[in-house]
Order: structure tokens, then C-alpha cells, then sequence
């Protein structure tokens, strides 16, 4: 696996990362404030 010689791929690798940890986040939140949220 060569991925890391490619700045682009590392680049998108680590948005996609954060993006995973973001929507995780926000669903914590959610399930902590309640389904309400959506009402």
C-alpha cells in the first residue's frame, strides 16, 4: 500500500476520517438531547 506517497489520496483520507467522526459525533448528540430534535 503506497497511499502516503500520494498527497492528494492522504488529503481526501483525512476529510474522510474527520467526516466519519463528525457524523458520529452528532449522533451521540442527538441520542443524548432526545429524538426532539426532529419534531
Amino acid at each position: 500500500m503506497v497511499l502516503f506517497l500520494r498527497p492528494n489520496m492522504a488529503n481526501i483520507l483525512l476529510q474522510v476520517f474527520i467526516t466519519i467522526l463528525y457524523v458520529i459525533a452528532a449522533q451521540l448528540v442527538i441520542r443524548l438531547e432526545g429524538t426532539s430534535v426532529f419534531v
